[in-house]
């Protein structure tokens, strides 16, 4: 139930928070924020004190702001942002931005001809646009860029993100019912709002094999998420004691390029490390290590879904798998690799550990449960909470239990250290390390 709170007390709250975060940027000699085509295009990360502060202040404005608009307009308002996707897929597919220019408006009749697409449909568009800070409107019948729409002409990362979304996961998505309706909550990877989204029998990733456009995409897509923080893979390295390891075997399961080993291989220099994928996978990544790491990395063609052939390892690392299958499979998977697992060998699990409803700022919280619902449309798989983990690794093996957790502070993931008890006993969750941060 929603706690009643004043408009005064909401907005004193802002105007509190609001003076920290102003006078951090003064004093740090950051810019203010500004949407304004010179204006900076992210908000400064180098604070945890700010960013807890920036975080609760968007989650504050935007109350005040649905709490001002009351249910039936706020209900209106989220109900119609299929406008806000669609005009952004018109932008992108027509190139609008690549024909405005960064120093001058433009007038609205010129774009349209250096764009070749209809005026009126042009001025209705960006009309709309603007409202949601795509463009503006300096003077009457020209068109200018902001900081905003900026991104979509001179920021690569953005666009293969914007392009992602709206020719790819907004299609899908709008599946969601019919999904449902034919395949009744099946957890089988090929029977998803994807399948009837692109009208075929394959999984996503197969299906990508034979789509080599939206696969880069989606390629470069993932490579530039490794560079924020929040997706970055160096807390593997420096949230777990792999020196501890000394010069022990490492296999990184569905490693892909082996960006985690790379990171874990400086921090461990003693350390042998395998990264296992699918053979065209391993082709494509086996040439692109370092140098100075071919001695200490290794590529091994190998299918999670068969039995493990390394034996002798002290971690099998799996980094962002399982949220890609439903619990049928991430138990194949698991019990592929129990068997030869030798005493003192752990399962390491770098993936999203999904807090309780309502313990994370709204917009924060929204966006890890967008997430779960790509994974439920695309893959029928889903972002797990702690009680999903638990009963997950239950079913693999019930003397499977997890035996430390860290989750860093500015990461999105959890890393999960499992331990295969020798007793035979499922007991409950070691409180040493668990929730803890780095």
């Amino acid at each position: 139930m929603e706690v009643a709170v004043s408009l005064e007390t909401i907005a004193k709250q802002i105007q509190d928070l609001t003076k920290n975060v102003s006078t951090y940027l003064q004093n740090n000699g950051h810019p203010q924020p500004s949407l304004s085509v010179n204006g900076p295009a992210d908000f400064p990360r180098d604070s945890p004190e700010v960013a807890e502060a920036r975080g609760k202040l968007i989650e504050q404005t935007q109350l005040l702001r649905d709490l001002l608009m009351g249910p039936s307009d706020y209900i209106r308002h989220i109900t119609n942002s299929y406008v806000d996707v669609a005009c952004i897929h018109w932008i992108t597919h027509f190139n609008i931005a690549k024909h405005v220019p960064l120093d001058q408006p433009i007038s609205y009749a010129d774009l349209a001809s250096a764009a070749n697409v209809p005026l009126s449909q042009l001025r209705q568009v960006l009309r709309y646009a603007s409202t949601i800070h795509l463009f503006t409107e300096p003077t009457p019948g020209h068109v200018a860029h902001t900081s905003v729409s900026r991104l979509l002409r001179d920021s690569p990362p953005v666009i293969d993100y914007v392009g992602h979304c709206v020719e790819f996961s907004a299609t899908i998505v709008a599946k969601m019912v019919e999904a449902t309706e034919k395949f009744q909550g099946s957890q089988e990877p090929n029977e998803t709002a994807f399948n009837l989204a692109f009208d075929t029998p394959l999984p996503m990733f197969g299906w990508m094999g034979q789509h080599p456009e939206v696969a880069q995409r989606f390629k470069r897509l993932m490579v530039g998420m490794t560079k924020s923080e929040k997706y970055s893979p160096r807390y593997l390295g420096e949230c777990y004691d792999w020196s501890a390891l000394e010069s022990g075997k490492v296999v990184d399961i569905g490693g892909s390029s082996g960006h985690c080993s790379i990171v874990i291989a400086k921090q461990a220099p003693k350390l042998k490390l395998i990264v296992q994928d699918l053979p065209h996978v391993v082709a494509a990544n086996k040439d692109s290590l370092p140098e100075e790491l071919r001695q200490q990395i290794s590529f091994m063609p190998h299918d999670f879904f068969a039995p493990q052939p390394v034996e002798d390892a002290d971690v099998y690392l799996f980094s962002q798998i399982f949220h890609d299958w439903s619990d049928k499979y991430c138990v194949k998977i698991l019990q592929n690799v129990i068997p030869v697992m030798k005493k003192g060998a752990k399962i390491v699990i770098r993936d999203q550990v999904v807090p309780p409803p309502g313990s994370l700022e709204k917009w924060v919280e929204k966006e890890m449960r967008m997430v779960d619902i790509f994974m439920m449309t695309n893959f029928n798989a889903k972002e797990r909470e702690l009680s999903d983990w638990e009963k997950l690794f239950a079913e693999a093996d019930p003397r499977l239990r997890i035996a430390k957790m860290v989750k860093p502070p500015t990461s999105v993931f959890t890393i999960m250290e499992i331990e295969l008890r020798e007793d035979g006993n499922s007991a409950a969750l070691a409180t040493n390390g668990v929730n803890g941060s780095h």
